[in-house]
């Protein structure tokens, strides 16, 4: 979200941070191929991290710094994301072929419109989607609160990693998805959906679920829930796909793609189908990407369903600004 100029590099970091673990992978792109290099998990102790914020920042550096000094990644390139809670994303339609400087005009005046009073606290970055029509393109304008983002930044280049990107993410999940399901996704809408652990008390978990409809130009239907039970699950569920089919009338979902922890889901999976009338897979990451032969195999197939995040991460390029 700031910009700078930074060197090319061929292996990049996705860090993806939860409420109660971090899931890293250092991913190496060649031009036929994806590399993960390494990955793993570091489990966080309860109540570091709440409702998106770092509560304590000294151990999360701490634990964080361990990992990295373990995997031998001290100073490499490193993706971040911020949950898009802690985002506000707008469109805003430019006409084509306007120059760099008016696109950035145009954007700052949309920032004081939008958030008045306020630039000097926000960090913001945009990206050119594909053209609207033959006479304007759009701008995604993505903007958070630099304390937000600076508590973020502080806790992960602490620990020894160098923030080169911050990406959001359900972004990150849909680009990690398209990789995923490309020999196999013929649709031109995909429907997914992440499960993570987010708190675990009186023997007792709660889950958090990110269901996400996209296409190739963007994300059309998010929605977050939560859920501590099989049926609050299946009812959750089904109200998000309802609720995207009255939003999004042409949309068509065939498949729903389920990624996450594993242990919650494939016990469920074959019951979905029956409550939301969809074909039900779960993906990771084994057809889309090599794997170092310094990785374990039973490490990748227990790790492997829950890095979609940081792998969408690690996709992203550095910029060349």
């Amino acid at each position: 979200m700031r910009r700078f100029i930074f060197p090319r590099s061929q292996s990049i970091v996705g860090l993806d941070i939860k409420t109660h673990e971090v899931r890293i992978i250092l991913l190496r792109r060649t031009k036929r191929m994806l590399i993960v290099e390494k990955m793993d998990i570091l489990d966080l102790p309860l109540g570091v991290i709440k409702e998106d914020k770092i509560q304590s920042p000294d151990q999360v550096a701490k634990h964080l710094h361990l990992l990295v000094q373990r995997l031998k990644i001290e100073n490499y390139p490193t993706a971040i994301a911020l949950p898009i809670q802690s985002v506000i994303v707008k469109r805003i339609h430019l006409m084509k072929e306007i120059s760099q400087k008016k696109i950035d005009r145009v954007i700052e005046e949309n920032i004081s419109r939008y958030f008045p009073g306020m630039t000097q606290e926000l960090c913001y970055d945009y990206a050119i989607l594909p053209f609207v029509d033959v006479l304007h393109n759009t701008a995604l304008l993505v903007a958070t609160r630099h304390e937000q983002l600076n508590d973020y930044i502080t806790v992960i280049e602490r620990a020894g990693l160098s923030i080169k990107i911050v990406d959001v993410d359900i972004y990150a999940l849909a680009r990690a998805m398209t990789v995923a399901t490309a020999k196999e996704c013929a649709s031109s809408f995909v429907a997914m959906l992440d499960v993570s652990r987010c708190t675990t008390q009186c023997d007792v978990s709660t889950y958090t679920a990110q269901f996400i409809v996209f296409n190739s130009d963007d994300i059309l239907f998010h929605q977050q829930f939560y859920y501590h039970d099989i049926n609050m699950f299946y009812n959750k569920l089904k109200n998000a796909v309802h609720l995207c089919h009255s939003t999004h009338p042409l949309v068509k979902m065939n498949t729903l793609y389920f990624s996450g922890n594993a242990e919650n889901m494939l016990s469920i999976i074959e019951n979905v189908k029956q409550h939301i009338g969809m074909h039900v897979q779960y993906v990771n990451l084994f057809p889309s990407v090599i794997f170092s032969p310094s990785i374990p195999i039973e490490k990748i197939q227990i790790l492997s369903p829950k890095m979609m995040q940081s792998f969408g991460l690690a996709l992203r390029k550095i910029p060349q600004w």
